[in-house]
C-alpha cells in the first residue's frame, strides 16, 4: 500500500473508495481492531 494510495483515503477534496481488506490492513498497521473505525462519538 503506497503512501500516495493512503493521501487519496485521507484527502476531502477527492473522494477514494476502497475495499474492507484494505481497512482490515490499516487497522492491523495501527494495531486497533477494524470495528474502531465504525464508532460514534455519543454527545451527552
Amino acid at each position: 500500500m503506497s503512501i500516495d494510495f493512503l493521501s487519496e483515503i485521507e484527502s476531502f477534496r477527492r473522494k477514494k473508495s476502497f475495499s474492507i481488506a484494505t481497512l482490515g490492513r490499516i487497522a492491523d498497521v495501527l494495531e486497533i481492531p477494524i470495528e474502531d473505525f465504525f464508532k460514534t462519538e455519543q454527545k451527552i
